[in-house]
């Protein structure tokens, strides 16, 4: 079972962790919104582009704007953009960009946190990177050769099994701390520290470097398809046509037009399927499990 399915199960029956009502997500998504703006403001100045993705991208189409039910912002960007932004972002007093490999940092993809708020989550410690954020997923080349193709995508879905296992081992005392009474969750927990210890002798930061660099092994940028390594759904769940990911047309996103890809249907139909317009029953909706929450 995956280990976020079990979590965000935990955040329904023990009353330490934090459910976000209603009238929460309607701040929250205010909060995210001035983000999403002032992001956007960056990469018109410097003339970086981008997009919505995940539920972001989805929320624009069949809302135009937030999913009621979600909690975070994701945008998508080739590598090349993210080094013009990495390049042109200055911390502020707003806030700061972390990369992996950066100290402290336990992810393998960027995100920008707003300084002085709390979003934490059991996957963290004490001492981490807990302010609201937006995620930053990074488009990939993949190789037009098959079995290069193949031997990349066998190799990061390696990684991402390892460096989860590691993150697990990382964050255990805080795992352990909000999953005594759940036997489901404690077994998940155990599977992944039997390999993370293991794999813990290596820093997690350089863990999260290494993966970073195999994630961009490939140098082709007029290659016929990108990939998002770090996504939801691996390696071979994320591989999509450049040309149709990577032409942006801007939409309506609540008070804002934000970019997604022209050939949205492209990537909704691979990610949620056919059906992907249809909302989902309230019973699957999904809520982020939080142990700290200031904004």
């Amino acid at each position: 079972m995956n280990l976020h399915t079990v979590i965000k199960k935990l955040g329904e029956e023990n009353k330490e962790i934090k459910l976000l009502n209603n009238d929460e997500l309607t701040i929250l998504h205010k909060v995210l919104l001035d983000m999403i703006k002032d992001f956007s403001d960056i990469c018109n100045e410097y003339n970086i582009k981008w997009s919505l993705t995940a539920g972001n991208m989805l929320g624009a189409v069949r809302h135009k704007g937030f999913i009621p039910w979600d909690d975070d912002i994701d945008v998508i960007m080739t590598r090349f953009e993210f080094d013009k932004l990495k390049s042109k972002f200055q911390d502020n007093d707003k806030y700061y960009l972390a990369s992996p490999g950066d100290d402290g940092y336990i992810l393998h993809y960027p995100r920008i946190f707003k300084k002085n708020t709390k979003f934490r989550s059991l996957l963290s410690v004490d001492d981490g990177h807990n302010g609201l954020y937006i995620d930053i997923f990074l488009l990939e080349n993949v190789p037009n050769n098959v079995i290069l193709k193949y031997l990349h995508g066998t190799l990061c879905t390696i990684l991402l099994g390892v460096i989860s296992s590691v993150r697990v081992n990382y964050c255990k005392k805080t795992l352990m701390k909000y999953s005594d009474n759940n036997k489901v969750l404690r077994n998940e927990i155990n599977k992944r520290l039997y390999i993370g210890r293991i794999f813990s002798i290596i820093p997690i930061e350089k863990w999260m470097a290494f993966a970073n660099k195999c994630f961009s092994m490939c140098k082709n940028e007029t290659s016929q398809n990108v990939v998002i390594p770090s996504g939801a759904k691996h390696y071979f769940g994320e591989i999509f046509n450049r040309e149709k990911l990577c032409t942006y047309t801007k939409v309506k996103f609540e008070n804002l037009l934000l970019p997604i890809p022209l050939n949205y249907e492209h990537y909704l139909k691979l990610r949620y399927g056919d059906s992907y317009m249809i909302p989902p029953k309230e019973t699957v909706k999904e809520k982020r499990a939080l142990i700290e929450y200031q904004l």
